[in-house]
């Protein structure tokens, strides 16, 4: 985890509290005056509508209409993207705080594609951190149990896939965006 990316998650979730504009805005006038970074480089892709961006992390939606799993996964990459992942514990804090007030949400976790082994929906497989974010218990596999809920204490469980929540999506920051 570099400086860098602390600080970078930093600002962008204090400005979160103003507003996405306003965010994106103190963001972009941030990574230009304090990193001379290029997050922000007119030359790249523009962000789908409703995303909002912490530099140097990713850009991230909620969308508050309840999907399944697999529909809400769908729904991430039409965008270019993946259900959210946390990577760490500043990529959960954001996660978390840009969840605006809802309890439960899908993430990009599964165990669609190797049984009773979760990786992420992009097919790679959980770190140490995201290990730890199990609920006591869990996972529980078994019958269609294939999704993971973000609960709002920042833990996650597996559950039945077919059960409609709204989600996050994830839109990596080297995809151009």
């Amino acid at each position: 985890m570099t400086l860098r990316r602390v600080v970078a998650a930093a600002v962008a979730l204090a400005a979160l509290a103003a507003g996405a504009a306003r965010a994106q805005q103190v963001t972009r006038e941030w990574c230009e005056r304090v990193c001379q970074c290029s997050a922000f480089d007119p030359v790249r892709r523009r962000l789908p509508q409703g995303y909002v961006t912490a530099p140097g992390v990713g850009s991230y939606k909620v969308y508050t209409d309840p999907l399944p799993w697999k529909q809400a996964n769908e729904t991430c990459a039409r965008d270019g993207g993946f259900l959210a992942v946390p990577d760490d514990q500043i990529e959960l804090d954001l996660i978390m705080g840009l969840r605006y007030g809802i309890k439960d949400l899908h993430i990009g976790f599964t165990n669609i594609f190797v049984g009773n082994q979760f990786e992420t929906a992009i097919g790679t497989p959980m770190n140490d951190f995201q290990r730890g974010l199990w609920y006591k218990g869990y996972p529980k596999t078994g019958a269609n149990r294939n999704a993971v809920l973000l609960y709002q204490n920042g833990q996650i469980w597996d559950y039945k896939n077919d059960v409609k929540y709204p989600f996050m999506c994830e839109l990596a920051q080297n995809e151009g965006y």
